[in-house]
Parts: C-alpha cells; sequence; structure tokens
C-alpha cells in the first residue's frame, strides 16, 4: 500500500469540498500554487540531479552545475541570464563568465519549491514549538509557521496555543471559550464545521488563525487533549502548537506525545543551556538518539554560542530568523507586519519542515 501524500501545493481540504478558508470568511490562493518561474532574461538548464543531502552526508559537495535535489524534490536550478549584454560578455571571455541569475532569487525558488513539494503523510501533523525559556520567540515563530502554510500551499493549518503562561499575542474577543466548546462537542460525538469554524479566532484578515488557550490558560486533562486533538487532526493537515515553558506541565507532555517535528527558537544565551538540554532530553527519551532528524533550530538572536557547537550540530536544520522590530515590540502580532526579510525566512523555515517531514518518512521505510 502506497503511503498518502499531503501535496502541499494543490490540497484542497482535509474534508473535501469546501475549505475551511472559505468557510470562515478567509481568503485563499488563487488557482494553483506553483514554484516559483525564473527571472525575465534567465534560462535554466538541465544536468543530472544530485542530491545534496545525501552528498553532504558523505563529506562531498554537490557540483554547481548540477540540477540539485532534497529529500527526492528536485530544485530549480540556478538560471544562465539570456540578455545581449550577458551574451556578450559570455562571448568575449570564452565562457569563463557564465553571467548566472542573482543568487537571492534563486534561493528564493529553491525555497519555494521546498515548500510547495509534496511530503508523505498519512495522518494530520503535529508540530511543536518549544522552549523551556521564555523571551525566545515561540509565539512570534508559531504565527509564522502557520501564515506561511496558510500564504504559499493549499495546507489547512492553525496555531493551536497550548501556553499554560497565558502570554499568547493574539487579538481575542472579550470572552472566549474555544477549547471548551470543541471539547463539549466531541464528547457528544457532534463536531460540525459550524463547531470548528466558529472555535478558530481569526487573526491579522485570515494570515493566521488560533485555538485560544483554555480560560486562565489552564492546562487540559489528558482525555480534554485527546478530544481537542483527535478533532483537529480530523480537520486540519498541520497543527502549530505554541507551547509554555514548563517540560512538566501537562500540556508539554501531552504535545510531545503527539509531536511530529519540534521546533526549537533559542538565542543562545547562558541562560538557554540548561532549559535546552532539558529539552533535548526529553526528545531523545521520546525518539532515541534519530532525536535530532525531527528537529529545527531556529535562532531569534545571538547573545552566546552554545547553539554552534551542540544544539546545531545536533539538530538536521537550523533557520535563522533576522530581528525584526514589529516582533521586537511585543505587542499583538501581524503577519502582514513582518518585514520582507522576515517573511522570506518563514518560507525556508517552511521548507525546512517539510524536508524534514520527508526525511523521517524515508527513515522509518
Amino acid at each position: 500500500m502506497s503511503t498518502p501524500l499531503w501535496p502541499g501545493s494543490g490540497y484542497q481540504g482535509r474534508r473535501g469540498g469546501e475549505s475551511l478558508r472559505r468557510l470562515a470568511g478567509m481568503p485563499a490562493p488563487q488557482g494553483e500554487p506553483v514554484p516559483m518561474p525564473a527571472p525575465p532574461g534567465v534560462a535554466e538548464n538541465a544536468p543530472e540531479s544530485v542530491d545534496v543531502e545525501e552528498v553532504a552526508s558523505q563529506g562531498g559537495e554537490a557540483p554547481s552545475c548540477a540540477v540539485k535535489s532534497v529529500g527526492g524534490v528536485r530544485l530549480p536550478e540556478r538560471g544562465v541570464r539570456t540578455g545581449v549584454r550577458a551574451r556578450v560578455l559570455r562571448a568575449v571571455t570564452g565562457g569563463r563568465v557564465a553571467c548566472l541569475e542573482d543568487e537571492g532569487s534563486w534561493q528564493a525558488r529553491v525555497d519555494m519549491a521546498r515548500l510547495q513539494a509534496p511530503i508523505p503523510q498519512g495522518h494530520s501533523g503535529a508540530i511543536v514549538v518549544a522552549q523551556p525559556k521564555g523571551g525566545v520567540g515561540k509565539t512570534p515563530v508559531s504565527m509564522l509557521i502557520d501564515a506561511t502554510l496558510r500564504a504559499h500551499t493549499r495546507c489547512e493549518s492553525l496555531v493551536w496555543d497550548l501556553n499554560d503562561n497565558g502570554g499568547g499575542r493574539w487579538v481575542l474577543p472579550p470572552s472566549v471559550s474555544a477549547v471548551g466548546r470543541l471539547v463539549d462537542a466531541a464528547q457528544r460525538g457532534v463536531v460540525t464545521r459550524s463547531t470548528i469554524t466558529s472555535s478558530m479566532v481569526i487573526q491579522d484578515g485570515g494570515t493566521y488563525t488560533v485555538l485560544p488557550s483554555r480560560e486562565g490558560a489552564a492546562n487540559l486533562s489528558a482525555a480534554e487533549f485527546g478530544c481537542v486533538w483527535g478533532t483537529l487532526r480530523d480537520w486540519f493537515d498541520q497543527c502549530v502548537i505554541d507551547t509554555g515553558n514548563s517540560l512538566a506541565s501537562p500540556n508539554f507532555v501531552n504535545a510531545l506525545k503527539i509531536a511530529d517535528i519540534v521546533v526549537i527558537p533559542t538565542d543562545y544565551s547562558d541562560a538557554a543551556l540548561a532549559p535546552t538540554v532539558a529539552l533535548a532530553r526529553r526528545l531523545e527519551a521520546r525518539w532515541g538518539d534519530e532525536w535530532g532528524d525531527h528537529v529545527v533550530v531556529v535562532p531569534t538572536g545571538r547573545v552566546g554560542d552554545m547553539g554552534q557547537v551542540w544544539l546545531e550540530g545536533a539538530c538536521a536544520r537550523t533557520v535563522p530568523i533576522p530581528y525584526d522590530a514589529h516582533i521586537d515590540a511585543r505587542d499583538m502580532l501581524r503577519y502582514s507586519d513582518l518585514a520582507p526579510a522576515t517573511r522570506a525566512a518563514g518560507i525556508r523555515l517552511g521548507a525546512a519542515i517539510m524536508d524534514t517531514y520527508r526525511t523521517i518518512n524515508n527513515n522509518n521505510k
């Protein structure tokens, strides 16, 4: 039996029929998302494909002229400029100057291809954003992941606020009892589209969506957690779980049990070392020696160097998020107010998460 695919760029809704976005009055991508084309005046060649991760694992480096792939995903090749000036320059230098496409625009196309490529996925994915040290950007990173998936794929996703510190930077109505409604409906077996859409709190004009934490940021019981997760995985493809600062809290313990991927924001401060080691031990208990294959490290600042020699070396992927004044303001989070560089980093982060799904699926075959 073949492994089901979640076709990132072409998904039409987990339950089929109408998308939850439309039912909730939220914007959706128009038409089929496609990989970013080469810029005008740039042509692409097609030499033999080389898997860059496989080559790197063997201590080598892929030839610059090769079409590269990651986890079986063919990446767009760096194009060759075709304008008059480029042709003349190649002619007078005997081809020594290739006049390649600008590296930044090419890398953006590569990141988008990785983000939108299909992933083997037989169930809804749980992306847990975790870091016991507070103030490193768990909530902004959670928002960035969900908003990126919604903006550039047809994935039905949301942020599930499991922060038991009550620190979510969301815009919420005066009275929200979304989790309670979901638990009650699930226990009675009457979950409908209306139940789901009325439980979501749309943020920033629909760029991302939140299932708020329980009133008073209280922890869910194991049974309540199971009810909520069982409902979400029926309706959504990816659930981004924003956790609190306690590894011992029931919310975190239950989130780790269902996690497919863990995203670890860190500022590399001395204060982050002990909490991050404690988190790594939990992840090792969950996945064994291969725990790093399930982790994406997200440096949100660098005030120390503990991660360079330890955390990044232990984990498969690292995606830095640049400084952003909107995030630093610690006000309500709006994806629309993020700097272009932060949004681009969000695409790279989403791509790394999709690469991780493909890697752990291949490892489990």
